[in-house]
């Protein structure tokens, strides 16, 4: 029997550079046409406008000329248009800010913007690993300004620095913190003017980040997220450093998460407008994260979650604005926010509280002595839309992925184990697919341990994947580990050219050690074998989730039709 539960947290895995050149981005933007562009407009709803442009880059000069639309800024904030966190730290001001290549030459749309707000100060957020020198130089010299640095060793103390800039002074009645390790809560609240720490998801508190809290004297501190973002633990580190109560504002998911924070900042319905971005990814948001207008994270595409929906309602704008193209949020997602805008406010004191069984869900069944859940997401890999549809168990007991179109877009399938299955041990997978090596270029199938809870480690990322990553030039098998969280995992291609035969997929983690091996279902040939013995590039246990996926890299369609695999079976088999 398939019941409801609550979705999984939608943690986009991290995909790193593969030996011989390929480039698997981990960080994906979705943008849209340049320029300002209307949606097509339904029968009734709220007035939507698109802020976007074709990159990153033109979609935050797109937010910067409307939010900033004369030259009269005295300072402009560069970031890295790559990772988010050194730009989500100084996102509470309201200087524009502006998104750039870690190196190489300034975007002309970005030079141009520059010169446009003639600032008399440019501020590089973080150091030269997030901004090169070059690239700075090149902004000196569109701006025809002074650049400064705001920079520290880790995000943290960037963080940090970042905010003894923004409030130079101890008078701070709240101080808001978020976990360092994920965009989406911290994004949610940065429109507001409140200082914004980062921290680790769980251990002690980096001392840089308890002595600014010290510093600020905050009569609240407020955690972005559940214990799953912040945990206890750290929370409690920061409530002594600050000597301060704590209360989170958090929901079950990134978008209830979001509403909670919105009803905190904007408890009035009196918006003229609110930002709209897609929950899966960083730049468009972060782009007009300085302004002080109520921001809602959505689906890339698909239907409104309900408490998005009532929030619309409550906050009746008279204007909606996507940040990004349809590609960042499609034209039904935006129509369905459009009308729920313009929805019947809620009366006030009424319930909103919704059960379980109402929420964004996934299908949660047995199979293989184990609980699993579906992910009904689009995001990370990829990006890709993961369907519960797409999974299926046979009546013959297999576990069935499918990749294939619907609607004109292509979905792919993804299940996780509800909780942590055993650590150390041999995971062993039997899989029988159609031809592999006629898969093409794009499909990926992924079988691996992961744990959104432990980046130091990481993510504790075990992996097995048949894939080419684009390439003719490769096998279509590779083994994996992300030994830490630098973005450069250890991978091994053994030169294995996979068929259409039933084959055991297996790994053995032990202490300082990982060994894959690939054999013939049938005759039990080795096909191919790697090993790590490495204490330094092997993690350790934690509460790492076994898994499976079937995605499209990059999101492009796939060389041929539908992809389908059956996972005969899994075991886990203790040391």
């Amino acid at each position: 029997m398939v019941r409801s539960a609550p979705a999984p947290r939608a943690t986009a895995r991290r995909l790193g550079t593969l030996a011989g050149g390929l480039l698997a981005a981990a960080l994906w933007l979705a943008v849209g046409t340049e320029g300002v562009t209307a949606a097509e407009e339904p029968v009734s709803g709220t007035p939507t406008e698109r802020w976007s442009g074709d990159t990153r880059y033109t979609t935050a000069v797109t937010i910067s000329q409307h939010t900033h639309p004369t030259s009269d800024a005295n300072r402009v904030l560069l970031a890295t248009g790559d990772t988010f966190p050194d730009a989500l730290a100084a996102s509470t001001t309201d200087h524009p800010l502006l998104l750039t290549p870690t190196c190489g030459p300034l975007p002309d749309d970005v030079a141009a913007e520059l010169a446009r707000l003639q600032p008399t100060e440019l501020i590089a957020l973080g150091g030269p690993q997030a901004i090169c020198d070059t690239t700075l130089d090149h902004a000196a010299d569109a701006a025809d300004a002074p650049v400064q640095r705001w920079a520290g060793d880790t995000r943290y103390t960037t963080a940090v620095t970042i905010n003894q800039h923004t409030h130079p002074t101890s008078d701070a009645d709240r101080v808001l913190l978020a976990t360092g390790d994920t965009f989406p809560d911290a994004l949610a609240a940065s429109t507001t003017d409140h200082p914004l720490l980062l921290t680790p998801t769980c251990g002690p508190l980096p001392d840089d980040v308890a002595a600014e809290l010290a510093r600020l004297q905050p009569t609240e501190l407020i955690a972005l997220g559940g214990p799953q973002a912040i945990c206890d633990t750290t929370l409690d580190h920061a409530a002594d450093a600050a000597d301060a109560p704590v209360q989170r504002w958090a929901g079950d998911t990134r978008y209830t998460t979001a509403v909670t924070i919105s009803q905190h900042t904007h408890p009035t319905s009196d918006s003229d407008r609110v930002l709209l971005a897609t929950g899966d990814t960083f730049p468009d948001a972060l782009a007009a994260s300085t302004t002080d207008h109520p921001l809602l994270l959505t689906p890339t595409c698909g239907p409104l979650p309900d408490d998005v929906a009532a929030e619309l309602a409550r906050l009746q704008p008279t204007e909606l604005i996507a940040l990004g193209g349809p590609q960042a949020i499609c034209d039904t997602t935006l129509d369905h926010a459009r009308l729920a805008s313009d929805g019947p406010a809620p009366e006030d004191g009424a319930e909103q509280e919704r059960s379980g069984e109402d929420r964004e869900t996934a299908a949660v069944f047995e199979w293989a002595g184990h609980e699993w859940e579906t992910s009904d997401r689009h995001g990370g890999p990829g990006p890709t839309t993961f369907d519960p549809d797409h999974v299926t168990v046979t009546p013959e007991g297999d576990l069935r992925l499918r990749l294939d179109g619907v609607d004109g877009a292509w979905h792919g399938a993804e299940v996780a184990t509800t909780e942590p299955v055993g650590g150390y041990g041999t995971y062993r997978w039997t899989i029988a697919v159609d031809d592999v090596a006629e898969w093409g270029l794009i499909p990926v199938l992924g079988l691996f341990t992961y744990d959104w809870r432990a980046p130091e480690e990481g993510h504790r990322e075990i992996d097995i994947e048949l894939a080419r990553w684009g390439s003719e030039s490769v096998g279509n098998l590779w083994y994996t580990v992300w030994a830490d969280d630098s973005g450069e995992p250890d991978n091994n291609d053994p030169g294995v050219e996979l068929g259409g035969d039933r084959t055991v997929q297996e790994f053995t983690w032990t202490p300082g050690r990982i060994h894959w091996e690939t054999r013939h279902a049938a005759t039990g040939e080795v096909l191919g074998a790697w090993s790590i013995d490495d204490p330094a590039r092997v993690p350790a246990p934690g509460e790492e989730r076994t898994m499976m996926n079937l995605w499209l890299m990059n999101g492009d369609p796939p060389d041929r039709g539908e992809v389908e695999v059956r996972i005969e079976d899994f075991a886990f088999t203790p040391p």
